[in-house]
């Protein structure tokens, strides 16, 4: 571990102003602090007699503060000075498992100097944010100032703005189908919509009375008393910051808001986010827990609960880590959009009659959702055994509602009104698409007794998308190196599966009175008209060696154990690069989550799917093979007696010269 901090760095460019408009913003670092770790973990690993290097990790962080001052070309014929200061952070990750991890970000925040004289705008200053400096995308740079020019048309743009009874049909877009029955929609509509369209109301107007607050009719000014006893006059001054962070610190409804300048966008915009939640009748999503777990009757057995009896939704219901909730959420931007060039705006010959009047408003985000969460549930979910199936530590997230399609924006006329002649109810109702939402995740661990040990079992539960066609997944998945000595020779026996033709119907010597066989430049026996399936399950054989390294590694590390799911999930990687070196038309892994794999034991680099270096093997194996893989399927699991592996294979065979010859097999016999 080495920290380093060095002091009084010179000059160094980075610009952070978009669309190559300005300079590079130089600065002078008055700070600069290096953290850099090196990880080199060395382990005896007893099971193989033998030293094993694990992962090795570099890790450079740095802090980067200092003092901006510099001269940026914001006017057409002149610069203006502005200070202030910066921070960046960055941090450079390397893992010899893993690619380079870059993460970085930087804030600037500086102020014009004697700007009221040379500009249009008083109190001009500006921010510049970047959430990863190593992406694409530019940093958002927003210019703040004086907002009191540009107060009458704020108040316009979102003077006459109203939900109304709207929302009543914007929640008709749920339907009646996924998990939930035909009251929930309903429920929903009682909760939300006239408090919505009175707690929005309420938001306009303090918006409004926030906006004449912090510019009053009459601006009084104010008196500064320097260190020398001198006097300086300065004008009383009202920012768009200033107006922002007074909309959040007083409006309860209001998460978020941004004012300002937007660059990239060419808007005089105020940006906010409101919302709130509400109380709902949770008696629609208890219905839809019931239908849930419902699904989950026919695997019941395997914890000692019989396939007829029902989970104790009731009891789930009432734990006091669930919350049920309803909620409202809305993001707006309203303001004008500023014509001409961007130096232009800042030129003092820059009048309100230059601005351009293109007032308007946008809807970016609409949401409306009744949702029930809980991220550490302990309940007793079956109380017919004799001791109880209760969940340990679990998690649920069920959540639907309406969500807008895309963001809607309105051109405004210059007293507010919307320019297409209608008003905010026809807006919404005929303007706006809307589409349901719905996802369902559940993690619900609970223990049993089985094969002689106590067996943690994972109750899972999946739906991204609960008002599609497809039904939600239930699994019960276990961790599975309590009991690898079982499934070690269950996946062995599956990869050495050979199952010959005629091996199985005995030696063939003519069909129908056709010799097909004797001609050994045709084909040589009844086995050669079948493919060989020997070379697929033999992918088999690699997730059992995997899993032998998964188990031990975890033994070792503490890492995270696999699962029966990753199993399922390292069998159908192996054989299904094993099938895309002799096919592309080999099935892929319907969207299973990705196995885990083993890490710090080399030779694990050697076995993993789609490495380039493994499908060389492969292909250099496999020259000239004819049989394609059309179709695999795995699955598996513990069905309340027995750990269950179940493989399906469709494999054909292609035939070149050969088939043509036994074509004209037939015609011998004339």
């Amino acid at each position: 571990v080495s920290d380093l901090i060095v002091a009084g760095l010179s000059t160094i460019p980075l610009s952070i102003l978009p669309e190559g408009s300005f300079l590079s913003l130089d600065f002078l670092g008055d700070y600069f602090e290096v953290d850099y770790k090196l990880t080199l973990p060395l382990t005896i690993y007893q099971k193989l007699n033998k030293f094993i290097l694990g992962e090795t990790t570099a890790k450079l962080e740095t802090k980067f503060t200092a003092q901006v001052e510099k001269n940026l070309p914001i006017l057409p014929s002149e610069s203006i000075l502005f200070e202030g200061r910066f921070g960046l952070n960055a941090t450079f990750y390397y893992s010899s498992i893993s690619k380079l991890a870059l993460m970085g970000s930087y804030m600037a925040g500086l102020n014009a100097i004697d700007s009221d004289d040379t500009t249009s705008t008083p109190s001009l200053q500006f921010d510049a944010k970047d959430d990863n400096i190593f992406d694409v995308k530019p940093p958002a740079v927003t210019f703040n100032f004086d907002a009191c020019r540009f107060k009458q048309r704020l108040i316009n743009s979102i003077n006459n703005f109203e939900v109304g009874d709207e929302i009543n049909s914007i929640l008709d877009n749920l339907g009646d189908g996924s998990i939930f029955g035909s009251s929930f929609k309903e429920k929903i509509k009682s909760a939300i919509v006239s408090e919505a369209s009175v707690r929005v109301e309420v938001i306009r107007g303090s918006v409004i009375q926030k906006i004449n607050d912090i510019c009053p009719t009459r601006r009084l000014g104010y008196m500064s008393i320097e260190h020398d006893a001198s006097q300086r006059n300065l004008a009383s001054t009202s920012t768009f910051h200033d107006l922002a962070e007074s909309i959040v610190d007083d409006l309860e409804d209001v998460r978020s808001a941004l004012a300002g300048f937007f660059v990239a966008r060419k808007e005089i915009a105020i940006d906010i986010l409101l919302g709130f939640d509400a109380e709902v009748d949770t008696e629609p999503i208890r219905a839809a827990l019931e239908t849930v777990f419902d699904e989950l009757k026919p695997a019941q057995e395997m914890f000692g609960v019989a396939s007829n009896e029902a989970a104790d939704i009731d009891a789930l219901m009432a734990d006091p880590d669930l919350t049920v909730k309803a909620e409202f959420e809305m993001g707006l931007s309203f303001g004008f959009k500023i014509e001409g060039d961007f130096v232009d705006f800042f030129s003092p010959q820059n009048t309100d009659s230059t601005l351009g009047a293109g007032l308007y408003l946008r809807i970016d985000t609409f949401r409306i959702a009744a949702e029930a969460k809980a991220s550490e549930l302990n309940v007793g979910l079956f109380n017919v055994v004799d001791n109880g199936v209760s969940i340990d530590d679990g998690s649920l997230n069920l959540q639907a509602g309406v969500i807008l399609s895309k963001p809607f924006e309105a051109i405004l006329n210059i007293d507010g009104t919307l320019s297409n002649g209608l008003d905010y109810d026809e807006t919404f109702s005929t303007r706006l698409t809307f589409k349901p939402f719905g996802q369902l995740s559940a993690h619900l661990p609970l223990s049993i007794e089985a094969f002689s040990i106590t067996l943690p079992l994972i109750i899972l539960f999946e739906d991204e998308d609960l008002f599609d066609d497809k039904r939600f997944i239930v699994k019960v998945d276990f961790p599975v190196c309590q009991i690898v000595s079982i499934l070690q020779p269950l996946l062995g026996k599956l990869g050495t599966v050979s199952l010959p033709p005629q091996g199985i119907i005995g030696s063939v010597g003519t069909l129908g009175g056709i010799d097909f066989f004797s001609a050994s430049d045709v084909i040589g026996a009844l086995d050669d008209l079948f493919p060989d399936v020997t070379q697929f399950v033999n992918g088999i054989l690699e997730a059992k060696n995997e899993l032998w390294h998964l188990c031990a590694e975890a033994e070792e590390t503490g890492e995270k154990a696999p699962t029966f799911e990753d199993v399922i999930s390292l069998v159908l990687e192996e054989i299904n690069d094993i099938a895309a070196v002799s096919s592309p038309r080999s099935s892929s892994s319907n969207g299973r989550r990705r196995a885990l794999r083993a890490h710090h034991l080399s030779f694990n680099r050697f076995t993993r799917p789609h490495k380039s270096a493994h499908r060389r093997r492969l292909e250099e194996s496999n020259e000239g093979i004819s049989n394609i893989m059309d179709l695999v399927s795995v699955d598996g699991g513990y069905d309340g007696e027995q750990i269950f592996l179940k493989l399906e294979l469709d494999v054909s065979k292609k035939f070149n010269e050969t088939l043509g010859e036994l074509i004209k097999k037939p015609l011998d016999l004339l």
